[in-house]
């Protein structure tokens, strides 16, 4: 008599990114400015911004979130004017490795100067 023997292993990794866990966090209901909270997402997450002005400089601090405007670049601005980082001129940075699924979408990005960064 044979005897089939069937082993079956399924593993299960959950990371931080998975959606399963990503979490919408809005400006300026949750978070006044966009840098509160890019500080207090998590890989997955997504920032959306209501319409409005917004006068600050944002750094995605490497993590793969997207940041995308309710209403689109013509009703929602990162205006730089006021830098944070007066030194730099940059009104968005990405200096921390960010990749693919690090997203800005839909704003209209005025009063920097750049640098060489």
């Amino acid at each position: 008599m044979h005897k089939l023997v069937f082993a079956v292993t399924i593993v299960i990794t959950l990371t931080s990114t998975s959606l399963a866990f990503s979490e919408i966090i809005y400006v300026p209901d949750d978070f006044q400015t966009i840098q509160g909270a890019i500080d207090n997402s998590v890989n997955g997450d997504s920032v959306l911004v209501r319409s409005g002005i917004y006068v600050e400089n944002i750094n995605f601090l490497g993590k793969a979130i997207t940041v995308k405007s309710e209403g689109g670049p013509a009703v929602t601005i990162i205006d730089g004017g006021n830098a944070v980082y007066p030194d730099s001129g940059n009104v968005v940075l990405f200096l921390n490795g960010e990749g693919f699924d690090s997203v800005l979408e839909g704003f209209t990005i005025t009063r920097g100067t750049g640098s060489n960064i």
